[in-house]
């Protein structure tokens, strides 16, 4: 079991063979609206949240092009 703690990982899944495999395009989703891959044009991923103890992502993180563009309005109001 360690050498998979050590192995390289994907969405928090240890991966075996050294080679990161992609999960599920269609099970993404945007981590602030809740949209699937489906619905938005674009799909953003992020660093994630990792594991403070082993540095693996163990909830990655997307945001959409719609949640992108109504922060960015959202920040010009504000300034």
């Amino acid at each position: 079991m360690a050498a998979e703690q050590a192995g390289p990982r994907w969405g928090g899944q240890p991966v075996r063979g050294g080679t990161p495999t992609p999960p599920d395009l269609a099970s993404l989703i945007c981590s602030f609206c809740g949209k699937s891959r489906e619905q938005v044009p674009k799909l953003f991923a992020g660093r994630g949240v990792s594991d403070p103890s082993t540095g693996a992502v163990i909830a990655p993180v997307h945001i959409c092009n719609e949640c992108v563009v109504l922060c960015a309005d959202t920040l010009a109001e504000e300034v």
